[in-house]
């Protein structure tokens, strides 16, 4: 009996270290491998009264009016945790969190989004052009929540090709099954 519970034990300090040590190595394997963007590019806050080059992935949000000039100011996609609000969805079904806080999705600079749900953590990467966004693979924790959302939540997430910034600032994620909106 003492010896079952120790594999077990060590069968399960295998398993984490090896979610642990995969989900810290992906991001270097995959920009070996040319999918991933360079991380040394510059991504910053900035504020300009355009947002021309290639290498920004921040979005205009909001214009805003001194005495001196007009200036946009740019509200980072990146690097920013946005939670999950809501999801408009087929035959205006609404689907709003039960616990709103725990639903969250950080878009990294580097490529790689993580995030949360109610039940489980998951990460993976996005490939994001003009307004098209993209998740690739995303990996999951794999614990067991009785009526969780993460299913839900999961599905449209992976379906998302398109993005955009709302005046007031959230973000919105479109596709096919709905819309979903982050705060």
């Amino acid at each position: 009996m003492e010896s079952s519970i120790t594999k077990i034990a060590v069968n399960s300090l295998i398993v984490l270290a090896i979610l642990l040590v995969g989900a810290s190595i992906v991001p270097t394997l995959m920009k070996e491998n040319g999918s991933m963007p360079d991380t040394n590019q510059n991504i910053t806050d900035i504020e300009t009264t355009t947002s021309s080059t290639t290498d920004v992935v921040d979005i205009p949000v909001n214009t805003s009016t001194s005495t001196s000039a007009s200036t946009t100011v740019v509200k980072k996609l990146t690097d920013e945790t946005w939670t999950w609000v809501k999801t408009d969805g087929e035959n205006d079904i609404v689907v709003t969190p039960k616990n709103i806080s725990a639903f969250t999705i950080t878009l990294n600079a580097t490529g790689t989004i993580n995030g949360t749900t109610d039940c489980n953590n998951f990460f993976g990467t996005y490939k994001l052009e003009t307004n098209e966004l993209t998740f690739g693979p995303l990996g999951a924790t794999k614990m067991f929540c009785e009526n969780s959302q993460e299913n839900d939540f999961m599905n449209i997430l992976q379906k998302v090709t398109e993005y955009s910034i709302s005046e007031d600032n959230n973000l919105i994620l479109k596709s096919a099954s709905g819309t979903m909106m982050f705060r």
